[in-house]
């Protein structure tokens, strides 16, 4: 068994276009879900990059931690 209040939901959005990850609708289902679980929600301070033009540094970040070429990344920046 868990421990009260060892489980939270995270609520993220980046304003990323709709059906994209990071858009609206996700986070707007996430903290839902949180109200409707009686769980509190976490509005996380995760920031990747200052400015749009600095996205393509997020995204290369993310093909070397994956090992992959650039190209091949399945989800680039969406908001950037």
């Amino acid at each position: 068994m868990m421990p009260p209040a060892s489980l939270a939901i995270e609520v993220v959005c980046h304003l990323a276009e709709t059906g994209q990850p990071g858009g609206v609708a996700p986070a707007t289902r996430a903290l839902s879900l949180a109200e409707d679980a009686g769980l509190p929600a976490i509005l996380p301070n995760v920031v990747r990059y200052g400015t749009p033009k600095e996205a393509v540094t997020a995204d290369l970040a993310d093909a070397t931690r994956l090992l992959i070429p650039l190209a091949q990344l399945d989800r680039p920046q969406s908001n950037g």
